[in-house]
Protein backbone atom coordinates (compact mmCIF):
# COMPACT_ATOMS: atom_id res chain seq x y z
CA UNK A 1 0.00 0.00 0.00
CA UNK A 2 0.82 3.68 -0.62
CA UNK A 3 2.06 5.66 1.57
CA UNK A 4 -0.40 8.82 2.34
CA UNK A 5 1.04 12.08 0.88
CA UNK A 6 1.74 13.86 3.70
CA UNK A 7 2.05 17.52 3.73
CA UNK A 8 4.62 20.34 2.53
CA UNK A 9 6.60 21.26 4.77
CA UNK A 10 8.45 23.82 2.86
CA UNK A 11 8.01 25.80 -1.07
CA UNK A 12 9.53 28.34 -2.28
CA UNK A 13 9.47 30.64 -5.35
CA UNK A 14 13.20 31.64 -6.58
CA UNK A 15 12.43 34.76 -8.94
CA UNK A 16 15.34 35.47 -11.67
CA UNK A 17 16.07 38.46 -10.16
CA UNK A 18 16.52 36.88 -6.69
CA UNK A 19 19.57 34.79 -8.76
CA UNK A 20 21.89 38.41 -8.30
CA UNK A 21 21.22 38.12 -4.77
CA UNK A 22 23.96 36.12 -2.24
CA UNK A 23 22.92 32.21 -2.19
CA UNK A 24 23.27 29.41 -0.27
CA UNK A 25 22.41 25.92 -1.27
CA UNK A 26 19.48 24.39 0.51
CA UNK A 27 17.67 21.40 0.88
CA UNK A 28 14.10 20.86 0.81
CA UNK A 29 13.59 17.10 1.94
CA UNK A 30 10.07 15.91 1.78
CA UNK A 31 8.62 12.53 1.23
CA UNK A 32 5.05 11.03 1.03
CA UNK A 33 3.84 12.53 -2.27
CA UNK A 34 5.25 15.55 -1.00
CA UNK A 35 8.43 17.68 -2.37
CA UNK A 36 11.84 16.62 -1.84
CA UNK A 37 13.90 18.52 -3.68
CA UNK A 38 16.83 21.29 -3.37
CA UNK A 39 16.66 25.23 -3.75
CA UNK A 40 19.02 27.97 -3.82
CA UNK A 41 17.94 30.41 -1.19
CA UNK A 42 18.93 33.71 -0.43
CA UNK A 43 21.07 34.06 2.35
CA UNK A 44 19.14 35.07 5.38
CA UNK A 45 15.83 32.76 4.46
CA UNK A 46 15.64 30.32 7.77
CA UNK A 47 14.45 26.77 6.55
CA UNK A 48 14.22 23.69 8.87
CA UNK A 49 15.36 21.30 5.99
CA UNK A 50 17.88 18.69 5.79
CA UNK A 51 21.36 19.61 4.35
CA UNK A 52 20.94 16.69 2.45
CA UNK A 53 20.91 17.44 -1.34
CA UNK A 54 22.24 19.85 -4.16
CA UNK A 55 20.80 22.70 -5.09
CA UNK A 56 17.98 22.97 -7.87
CA UNK A 57 19.41 25.02 -10.97
CA UNK A 58 16.58 27.15 -11.74
CA UNK A 59 15.31 30.68 -12.18
CA UNK A 60 11.77 30.15 -10.96
CA UNK A 61 10.93 27.22 -9.01
CA UNK A 62 7.28 26.73 -7.67
CA UNK A 63 5.94 23.16 -6.29
CA UNK A 64 2.51 21.95 -5.71
CA UNK A 65 2.22 20.60 -2.28
CA UNK A 66 1.54 17.25 -3.54
CA UNK A 67 1.61 15.29 -6.67
CA UNK A 68 -0.99 13.85 -6.55
CA UNK A 69 -4.62 14.36 -7.27
CA UNK A 70 -3.32 17.93 -7.33
CA UNK A 71 -5.25 21.21 -8.80
CA UNK A 72 -1.74 22.74 -9.72
CA UNK A 73 0.52 22.63 -11.68
CA UNK A 74 4.44 23.09 -11.44
CA UNK A 75 6.53 26.08 -12.56
CA UNK A 76 10.43 25.05 -12.87
CA UNK A 77 11.71 27.45 -14.96
CA UNK A 78 15.33 25.70 -15.90
CA UNK A 79 18.15 28.02 -16.39
CA UNK A 80 20.62 27.22 -19.60
CA UNK A 81 22.34 23.95 -19.64
CA UNK A 82 25.13 24.88 -16.69
CA UNK A 83 25.37 22.06 -14.65
CA UNK A 84 23.86 18.63 -14.20
CA UNK A 85 22.34 19.48 -10.38
CA UNK A 86 19.17 17.27 -9.48
CA UNK A 87 15.20 18.22 -10.42
CA UNK A 88 12.96 18.32 -8.21
CA UNK A 89 11.23 14.84 -7.31
CA UNK A 90 8.34 13.56 -5.13
CA UNK A 91 8.18 10.27 -3.29
CA UNK A 92 5.04 8.96 -4.30
CA UNK A 93 5.02 5.10 -3.44
CA UNK A 94 7.68 2.60 -1.34
CA UNK A 95 10.86 2.82 -3.37
CA UNK A 96 9.19 5.01 -5.41
CA UNK A 97 9.65 9.07 -7.02
CA UNK A 98 8.00 10.83 -9.37
CA UNK A 99 9.47 13.68 -11.03
CA UNK A 100 5.81 15.63 -11.92
CA UNK A 101 7.32 18.07 -14.86
CA UNK A 102 5.75 21.59 -16.25
CA UNK A 103 2.82 21.29 -18.26
CA UNK A 104 3.69 23.32 -21.37
CA UNK A 105 5.21 23.10 -25.35
CA UNK A 106 8.51 23.20 -25.69
CA UNK A 107 10.05 26.49 -24.80
CA UNK A 108 13.49 27.84 -23.14
CA UNK A 109 11.68 28.13 -19.90
CA UNK A 110 11.11 24.30 -19.34
CA UNK A 111 13.69 23.62 -21.77
CA UNK A 112 11.72 20.21 -21.85
CA UNK A 113 11.35 19.45 -19.04
CA UNK A 114 7.44 19.27 -19.54
CA UNK A 115 6.62 15.69 -19.27
CA UNK A 116 6.29 13.25 -16.27
CA UNK A 117 8.99 11.00 -15.62
CA UNK A 118 10.20 8.39 -12.59
CA UNK A 119 12.14 5.87 -11.00
CA UNK A 120 11.44 3.08 -8.96
CA UNK A 121 14.87 1.88 -6.16
CA UNK A 122 15.34 -1.99 -5.97
CA UNK A 123 18.16 -3.46 -4.22
CA UNK A 124 19.34 -5.07 -6.99
CA UNK A 125 19.44 -1.31 -8.85
CA UNK A 126 16.78 1.25 -10.19
CA UNK A 127 14.18 1.38 -13.07
CA UNK A 128 13.95 4.93 -14.68
CA UNK A 129 10.01 5.32 -16.21
CA UNK A 130 11.22 7.69 -19.28
CA UNK A 131 14.21 9.99 -19.97
CA UNK A 132 12.56 13.64 -20.14
CA UNK A 133 12.83 15.77 -23.05
CA UNK A 134 17.12 16.37 -23.79
CA UNK A 135 20.08 15.51 -23.39
CA UNK A 136 20.81 17.87 -20.68
CA UNK A 137 17.99 16.43 -18.67
CA UNK A 138 18.84 13.00 -19.20
CA UNK A 139 21.90 13.94 -17.27
CA UNK A 140 19.99 15.95 -14.46
CA UNK A 141 17.51 12.74 -14.38
CA UNK A 142 20.72 10.67 -13.27
CA UNK A 143 21.97 13.38 -11.13
CA UNK A 144 18.17 12.82 -9.01
CA UNK A 145 18.80 9.66 -8.79
CA UNK A 146 22.01 9.98 -7.28
CA UNK A 147 20.68 11.90 -4.79
CA UNK A 148 18.28 9.26 -3.45
CA UNK A 149 20.71 6.52 -3.69
CA UNK A 150 24.11 5.13 -4.78
CA UNK A 151 22.86 1.91 -6.68
CA UNK A 152 23.32 2.15 -10.58
CA UNK A 153 20.19 2.71 -13.10
CA UNK A 154 20.27 -0.75 -14.69
CA UNK A 155 17.23 -0.22 -16.73
CA UNK A 156 15.22 2.82 -18.35
CA UNK A 157 11.82 1.91 -19.56
CA UNK A 158 10.53 4.51 -22.45
CA UNK A 159 6.53 4.92 -21.96
CA UNK A 160 6.51 6.76 -24.93
CA UNK A 161 8.93 7.40 -28.09
CA UNK A 162 7.44 11.27 -28.00
CA UNK A 163 10.81 13.34 -27.69
CA UNK A 164 9.62 14.67 -24.28
CA UNK A 165 9.55 11.58 -22.74
CA UNK A 166 12.90 9.65 -24.96
CA UNK A 167 14.93 12.62 -25.62
CA UNK A 168 16.65 12.28 -22.38
CA UNK A 169 17.89 9.02 -22.94
CA UNK A 170 20.80 9.67 -25.15
CA UNK A 171 22.37 10.29 -21.78
CA UNK A 172 21.15 7.61 -19.70
CA UNK A 173 21.70 4.94 -22.48
CA UNK A 174 25.80 5.73 -21.95
CA UNK A 175 25.68 4.31 -18.40
CA UNK A 176 27.27 0.95 -17.67
CA UNK A 177 24.78 -2.10 -18.23
CA UNK A 178 21.23 0.13 -18.74
CA UNK A 179 18.51 -2.13 -20.06
CA UNK A 180 16.45 0.23 -22.91
CA UNK A 181 13.43 -1.09 -22.68
CA UNK A 182 9.93 0.18 -25.37
CA UNK A 183 6.88 -0.82 -27.08
CA UNK A 184 7.03 -3.49 -30.00
CA UNK A 185 6.69 -0.62 -32.45
CA UNK A 186 9.89 1.01 -31.38
CA UNK A 187 12.72 0.92 -33.90
CA UNK A 188 16.18 -0.94 -32.98
CA UNK A 189 17.77 2.82 -32.38
CA UNK A 190 15.63 5.59 -31.64
CA UNK A 191 15.18 8.32 -34.11
CA UNK A 192 13.75 11.46 -35.22
CA UNK A 193 11.98 13.91 -37.49
CA UNK A 194 14.99 16.06 -38.89
CA UNK A 195 12.27 18.88 -38.23
CA UNK A 196 12.37 18.28 -34.72
CA UNK A 197 15.86 18.04 -34.03
CA UNK A 198 16.89 21.47 -36.04
CA UNK A 199 13.40 22.85 -33.56
CA UNK A 200 15.23 21.53 -30.35
CA UNK A 201 18.85 22.85 -31.46
CA UNK A 202 17.94 26.07 -32.67
CA UNK A 203 15.58 26.85 -29.27
CA UNK A 204 18.34 25.08 -26.78
CA UNK A 205 21.52 24.28 -28.45
CA UNK A 206 23.66 23.60 -25.10
CA UNK A 207 20.79 21.37 -23.91
CA UNK A 208 20.62 19.31 -27.15
CA UNK A 209 24.67 18.16 -26.96
CA UNK A 210 25.49 15.09 -26.68
CA UNK A 211 22.59 13.73 -28.58
CA UNK A 212 23.91 10.36 -29.88
CA UNK A 213 21.68 7.28 -30.86
CA UNK A 214 20.38 5.24 -28.38
CA UNK A 215 19.84 1.34 -29.40
CA UNK A 216 16.81 -0.55 -28.01
CA UNK A 217 17.41 -3.20 -25.97
CA UNK A 218 13.97 -5.12 -25.97
CA UNK A 219 11.04 -4.22 -27.22
CA UNK A 220 7.55 -5.59 -25.84
CA UNK A 221 5.70 -7.57 -28.15
CA UNK A 222 2.58 -9.59 -26.46
CA UNK A 223 -0.80 -9.75 -27.38
CA UNK A 224 -3.50 -7.42 -27.29
CA UNK A 225 -3.72 -6.39 -23.37
CA UNK A 226 -1.20 -8.98 -22.98
CA UNK A 227 2.35 -8.10 -20.61
CA UNK A 228 5.70 -9.44 -19.83
CA UNK A 229 7.21 -9.10 -16.49
CA UNK A 230 10.18 -7.54 -15.16
CA UNK A 231 11.54 -8.20 -11.72
CA UNK A 232 14.61 -6.29 -10.22
CA UNK A 233 15.20 -7.10 -6.95
CA UNK A 234 12.28 -7.25 -4.75
CA UNK A 235 9.99 -5.06 -7.27
CA UNK A 236 8.17 -6.91 -9.96
CA UNK A 237 6.76 -4.81 -12.98
CA UNK A 238 4.27 -5.65 -15.72
CA UNK A 239 4.55 -4.15 -19.23
CA UNK A 240 1.89 -3.78 -21.58
CA UNK A 241 2.41 -2.47 -25.21
CA UNK A 242 -0.47 -0.86 -25.90
CA UNK A 243 -2.23 1.48 -28.35
CA UNK A 244 1.04 2.32 -30.71
CA UNK A 245 4.29 3.60 -29.38
CA UNK A 246 3.24 3.46 -25.82
CA UNK A 247 3.96 1.25 -23.26
CA UNK A 248 1.84 0.95 -20.22
CA UNK A 249 3.80 -0.20 -16.47
CA UNK A 250 2.21 -1.68 -13.49
CA UNK A 251 4.16 -2.09 -10.26
CA UNK A 252 2.74 -4.49 -9.10
CA UNK A 253 4.10 -4.91 -5.50
CA UNK A 254 3.30 -1.17 -5.03
CA UNK A 255 0.02 -1.18 -7.16
CA UNK A 256 0.84 2.02 -8.96
CA UNK A 257 -0.26 2.18 -12.85
CA UNK A 258 2.13 4.47 -14.77
CA UNK A 259 -0.17 5.15 -18.10
CA UNK A 260 2.39 7.17 -20.29
CA UNK A 261 0.47 9.12 -22.72
CA UNK A 262 -2.62 6.94 -22.86
CA UNK A 263 -4.34 9.05 -20.70
CA UNK A 264 -3.34 13.15 -19.28
CA UNK A 265 -5.37 14.72 -16.42
CA UNK A 266 -6.10 18.40 -16.66
CA UNK A 267 -3.98 18.16 -20.15
CA UNK A 268 -5.65 18.14 -23.26
CA UNK A 269 -3.94 15.33 -25.02
CA UNK A 270 -2.15 15.50 -28.76
CA UNK A 271 -4.25 12.97 -30.77
CA UNK A 272 -2.25 14.00 -34.15
CA UNK A 273 -0.73 10.57 -34.63
CA UNK A 274 -3.48 8.50 -32.83
CA UNK A 275 -5.66 5.74 -33.70
CA UNK A 276 -8.46 7.13 -32.07
CA UNK A 277 -10.67 4.53 -31.70
CA UNK A 278 -8.22 2.03 -30.17
CA UNK A 279 -7.34 4.33 -28.10
CA UNK A 280 -10.86 4.43 -26.62
CA UNK A 281 -10.92 1.06 -26.37
CA UNK A 282 -7.65 1.26 -24.40
CA UNK A 283 -9.18 3.40 -21.62
CA UNK A 284 -12.33 1.51 -21.40
CA UNK A 285 -10.48 -1.79 -20.94
CA UNK A 286 -8.52 0.04 -18.78
CA UNK A 287 -11.58 1.28 -16.33
CA UNK A 288 -12.82 -1.69 -16.40
CA UNK A 289 -9.23 -4.20 -14.98
CA UNK A 290 -7.55 -1.48 -13.25
CA UNK A 291 -10.37 0.47 -11.36
CA UNK A 292 -8.81 -0.72 -8.18
CA UNK A 293 -5.00 0.04 -8.11
CA UNK A 294 -3.69 2.79 -6.00
CA UNK A 295 -2.36 5.66 -7.88
CA UNK A 296 -2.41 5.85 -11.79
CA UNK A 297 0.50 8.25 -13.49
CA UNK A 298 0.02 10.34 -16.40
CA UNK A 299 2.27 11.42 -18.80
CA UNK A 300 1.15 15.11 -18.27
CA UNK A 301 -0.34 16.11 -15.17
CA UNK A 302 -0.63 15.27 -11.72
CA UNK A 303 -0.94 11.59 -10.15
CA UNK A 304 -4.31 10.22 -9.24
CA UNK A 305 -5.66 8.32 -6.74
CA UNK A 306 -9.30 6.51 -6.98
CA UNK A 307 -12.11 6.67 -8.47
CA UNK A 308 -9.75 8.20 -11.68
CA UNK A 309 -11.79 10.53 -13.16
CA UNK A 310 -9.46 11.49 -15.71
CA UNK A 311 -10.21 7.94 -17.47
CA UNK A 312 -13.58 8.64 -17.93
CA UNK A 313 -12.94 12.53 -18.88
CA UNK A 314 -10.57 11.07 -21.43
CA UNK A 315 -13.07 8.73 -22.86
CA UNK A 316 -15.28 12.09 -23.26
CA UNK A 317 -13.20 14.22 -24.58
CA UNK A 318 -12.72 11.45 -27.63
CA UNK A 319 -16.35 11.22 -27.67
CA UNK A 320 -17.14 14.54 -28.12
CA UNK A 321 -14.65 15.25 -30.98
CA UNK A 322 -15.76 11.98 -32.57
CA UNK A 323 -19.58 12.93 -32.65
CA UNK A 324 -18.67 16.40 -33.84
CA UNK A 325 -16.23 15.93 -36.32
CA UNK A 326 -18.22 12.94 -38.17
CA UNK A 327 -21.58 14.71 -37.53
CA UNK A 328 -19.84 17.67 -39.70
CA UNK A 329 -18.18 15.45 -42.17
CA UNK A 330 -21.28 13.88 -42.45
CA UNK A 331 -23.22 17.26 -43.76
CA UNK A 332 -20.79 17.83 -45.86
CA UNK A 333 -19.16 21.02 -44.35
CA UNK A 334 -15.28 21.66 -44.84
CA UNK A 335 -12.59 21.43 -42.53
CA UNK A 336 -12.40 25.03 -42.03
CA UNK A 337 -16.34 25.10 -40.91
CA UNK A 338 -15.77 22.12 -38.77
CA UNK A 339 -13.00 23.64 -37.00
CA UNK A 340 -14.95 26.58 -36.10
CA UNK A 341 -17.79 24.74 -34.94
CA UNK A 342 -16.15 21.80 -33.12
CA UNK A 343 -15.07 23.53 -30.20
CA UNK A 344 -15.83 21.50 -27.24
CA UNK A 345 -16.01 24.43 -24.77
CA UNK A 346 -16.33 21.91 -21.95
CA UNK A 347 -12.67 21.39 -22.13
CA UNK A 348 -11.63 24.55 -22.63
CA UNK A 349 -10.32 25.20 -19.71
CA UNK A 350 -7.72 21.98 -19.79
CA UNK A 351 -4.23 22.59 -20.15
CA UNK A 352 -2.81 22.49 -24.01
CA UNK A 353 -6.39 23.04 -25.52
CA UNK A 354 -4.93 25.96 -27.62
CA UNK A 355 -2.10 23.85 -29.13
CA UNK A 356 -3.52 20.59 -29.37
CA UNK A 357 -7.83 20.72 -29.94
CA UNK A 358 -7.80 22.35 -33.12
CA UNK A 359 -5.02 19.81 -34.46
CA UNK A 360 -7.23 16.78 -33.01
CA UNK A 361 -9.90 17.88 -34.95
CA UNK A 362 -7.63 17.88 -37.78
CA UNK A 363 -6.63 14.72 -37.87
CA UNK A 364 -9.80 13.36 -36.68
CA UNK A 365 -11.32 15.48 -40.34
CA UNK A 366 -8.33 13.88 -41.77
CA UNK A 367 -9.11 10.08 -41.06
CA UNK A 368 -12.40 10.49 -42.00
CA UNK A 369 -11.29 11.85 -45.19
CA UNK A 370 -8.71 9.00 -45.61
CA UNK A 371 -12.12 6.40 -44.96
CA UNK A 372 -14.36 7.55 -47.71
CA UNK A 373 -11.56 7.58 -50.36
CA UNK A 374 -11.06 3.73 -49.53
Amino acid sequence: MILRYGLVLLSFVLSACEQTAQEAPLAVGLENGSVAAAVNVPIGVEVAAPNALPKLNALHYALPESAVDSADLPTVVLQPASGVDPLPYYEVGRDTYLLFGNVGSLNSKNRGFNSNAGFVVTSKGVVLIDALGTPMLGRRLIATVAAVTDLPITHLILTSLESSHSLGSSAIAQLPGVTVIAAASAPAELSYSDALLTEYRQRLPEDMQGLRPVSVSKRIVTPRYGYETLLVGEHSFEMYSLAGAALMLYQVDDDILWLSDLASNQVVPDLSQSDLDLRRQTLEWLQEHFAEVELMVPGHGSAQSSPFVMLEQNVRYLDGLNVEVKRGFDLGLSLAEILAQVTLLAWSEWHLYEQHHQANVRAFYQSLTKSAAQ
